[in-house]
């Protein structure tokens, strides 16, 4: 399996475990991250692991009040 970053939402991706498996039914486990640009460089923030707890649905709540905090500091 290779490490592959896979897009989920806009600035909201995952990578899979090459051999750890989590949940019903068995999948990889998957590394999620969201990407933040700052000063005109991508940065990339951990978010955790999806069998620590961390879904899709955490880092689209965690994404949106740091794109409004970066909104209001640009302007």
């Amino acid at each position: 399996m290779s490490n592959v970053w896979k897009k989920v939402e806009r600035r909201i991706r995952y990578r899979k475990h090459p051999t750890r498996r989590y949940g019903v039914p068995r999948r990889f486990d998957r590394y999620y991250v969201i990407r933040i640009a700052v000063d005109g460089v991508m940065r990339q923030e951990a978010l955790g692991w999806e069998s620590e707890g961390i879904t899709f649905d955490i880092g689209r709540q965690i994404r949106t009040p740091i794109y409004a905090a970066l909104a209001n500091c640009s302007s």
